[in-house]
């Protein structure tokens, strides 16, 4: 209920309604999270056999990308968004911002998307807004020598964003440092079995090739030098040792 102005109220028009209504088009769904920005709104529905998360649906109007619906900036009725199934995703929490939104999915990773007006997403983006939701980095890792835990809740201003998080539970950064080595012990040993292994396969494919061109030398002498010698020779028979000579002379 309230104003209606642009489709938020997704009910299928634009007018204001001053006592609760039924969305219908949600009718019989599972609502595990709902945020209202603005002038859009979207929730997460539970789908099975999904435990805690499920599939987004967002309504209203986002003319900097807030809908995350691609070039869709207007919706009367809860849409689906499917960027995010697309990426094999679904959403825990939903947080509209007034020009951005931010979700919670189900590999803990946060994910924003709209407007990055003073860097509000809190990602790189190729233009000052997108429909398109991306992963945030810089959760559930070490940040300049402080672990930063995985994103618990977040709040949407209109130009910022703010994130509560879990405690940091992964390694310290003397294991990380050892983890990372090790990892890079790994990339080399596996560098250089793909390079001998590379190499290997060269050196086949040049075996190969000089055993055809003999091959071909072979059918090419035996076809051509027929003996004048005696009229009864079966012909040239080729010798391993002196492949240019016939064996029978």
């Amino acid at each position: 209920f309230g104003v209606g102005d642009g489709g938020r109220l997704g009910l299928g028009d634009g007018r204001d309604r001053s006592e609760p209504c039924e969305i219908k088009t949600l009718r019989g769904s599972h609502i595990l999270s709902m945020s209202a920005g603005t002038w859009h709104s979207a929730c997460v529905v539970h789908v099975a056999p999904l435990d805690n998360s499920g599939w987004l649906f967002s309504w209203g109007s986002g003319f900097h990308g807030q809908l995350g619906l691609d070039k869709t900036c207007k919706a009367a009725t809860p849409t689906i968004v499917q960027g995010l199934i697309n990426e094999g995703l679904s959403v825990k929490m939903i947080f509209c911002g007034s020009h951005h939104n931010a979700a919670i999915c189900n590999d803990d990773n946060l994910y924003t998307w709209g407007s990055n007006q003073n860097g509000a997403l809190g990602r790189t983006a190729d233009e000052p807004y997108t429909p398109h939701p991306g992963i945030v980095p810089g959760f559930g890792t070490i940040v300049k020598r402080i672990g930063r835990g995985l994103p618990l809740s977040v709040a949407c201003g209109r130009e910022y964003t703010v994130v509560a998080t879990y405690p940091y539970d992964g390694p310290t950064e003397e294991e990380a440092l050892k983890l990372a080595e090790e990892q890079k012990l790994r990339e080399e040993a596996e560098y250089k079995r793909q390079d001998a292994l590379m190499k290997a396969r060269k050196n086949e494919l040049k075996r190969l090739e000089e055993i055809e061109t003999e091959k071909k030398k072979i059918e090419y002498l035996t076809s051509k030098r027929l003996c004048t010698m005696d009229p009864n020779c079966p012909g040239f028979t080729y010798e391993p040792n002196q492949p240019s000579i016939c064996r029978e002379c």
